[in-house]
């Protein structure tokens, strides 16, 4: 499915590379273009869409760029970050 891009926030850092949609390649610049999104993830059951951490998670940061941002998002869903169409509900994973 591709890279995927991310920023592990509370340990080792791992540079963001490029959007998280995988079938988009352009490349990480900036923060301010594009959009952030952050999950709690542990290494058993990958991301939690609760809002309150597990004691062994960490926060990992995705990004979108501009682009992909017009027609999609990314949601927690089965302990995987996905790529969601935002009028289709179409899915395609990130992580």
């Amino acid at each position: 499915m591709g890279e995927v891009a991310h920023l592990n926030v509370s340990g080792n850092v791992a540079m963001l590379q490029k959007c998280a949609n995988p079938q988009c390649t352009t490349p990480y610049k900036y923060f301010r273009e594009g959009r952030l999104y952050e999950f709690q993830v542990t290494p058993d059951s990958g991301c939690q869409s609760e809002s309150v951490p597990a004691r062994s998670s960490r926060r990992e940061l995705f990004w979108l760029c501009d682009v992909c941002t017009a027609s999609h998002a990314l949601t927690c869903s089965a302990g995987r970050v996905e790529v969601v169409g935002k009028k289709t509900g179409e899915r395609a994973r990130a992580a």
